[in-house]
Parts: structure tokens; sequence; C-alpha cells
């Protein structure tokens, strides 16, 4: 019996390096390219009721080089965002003596896209500032349809 505690606590260790983790941003699902563009358009529209367009400035945690980060870019400018790129090493460059962030540096925005348990089904995770926006999706013959509400976490 005395055995079987560590085991669990090894597998349940274990089961949590499998899974992207709280904090890791990327595209991490093999949605076909017109399903991720109509994923990053429902992300946009998200963000235009939360956030107003025209008067909100992102700064992008990440590189938007993927399928879903690509137009989630391009929408989000279309929109009337500004963005402020991704620039990969700019904080371990800065310097203990840097100066800090400007205040209209932006909303820090990230993205995590991954597959959620089901076959067609995707889950959008929105990291804006403190909060984070997720909801989860089916596509099934191309055609995308919510499978639940936008859930909030402050």
């Amino acid at each position: 019996m005395l055995r079987l505690v560590p085991c669990a606590l090894l597998l349940a260790c274990l089961a949590g390096c499998a899974a992207p983790g709280a904090h890791s941003l990327g595209n991490y699902s093999d949605a076909p390219a017109p399903v991720q563009q109509q994923l990053a358009a429902a992300a946009v529209k998200q963000l235009a009721v939360l956030y107003p367009p025209g008067h909100t400035r992102f700064a992008l945690q990440q590189a938007v080089s993927d399928g879903f980060g690509q137009p989630l870019a391009a929408d989000l400018r279309a929109r009337g965002y500004a963005l402020q790129e991704f620039k990969a090493g700019a904080s371990e460059s800065a310097g203990s003596a840097a100066a800090p962030p400007a205040a209209d540096a932006g909303v820090p925005l990230g993205y995590l896209l991954d597959q959620a348990a089901g076959p067609g089904l995707y889950r959008i995770s929105l990291r804006v500032g403190s909060q984070t926006l997720t909801r989860v999706y089916q596509a099934h013959d191309g055609q995308l349809a919510p499978a639940g509400a936008w859930l909030r976490k402050e």
C-alpha cells in the first residue's frame, strides 16, 4: 500500500509534463488552414467585444508565423487594432539597468491553439494581460461551430 503513494505521485507529475503548461503559447493543432482562419476570426470577434478597436493596442507575446497567428494578426489590424510585433530576445538583451516598458506598449496578447479530447475539437486560449479567454470549437466538413461558451479567467 505504501508503494502505491509514491507511484501515484510520480504518475501525476509526469502527466503534467506531457501537456502544454499554463504558460505555453503557440499552435499545437493540426487543423486545416481554412479552419484555423475561421478560429482566428472568431477570436478577433470576441476580442472586439471586450476591447474596443481603435482604442486598444496589443503587444504580441509570441511570433505569429503559423496558420492561426498570421490570420489573427491580419484580422486584428483590419478591425483597427494597433499591434506591437513580438521581438525574440528583446527581454534578454535589455539587461537589468534598462528602463521599464513604456505605458503605451500595449496590452500583452498571446494565444494557445490546441486540440481538445475529441476529433475535430479545437480549443483557443487567448492570454490578454492577466486574463485568459478560452473557448472550444467543433469543426466538421470545414464548418466551424462553438462547442461551448467563452470562459474568462481573471
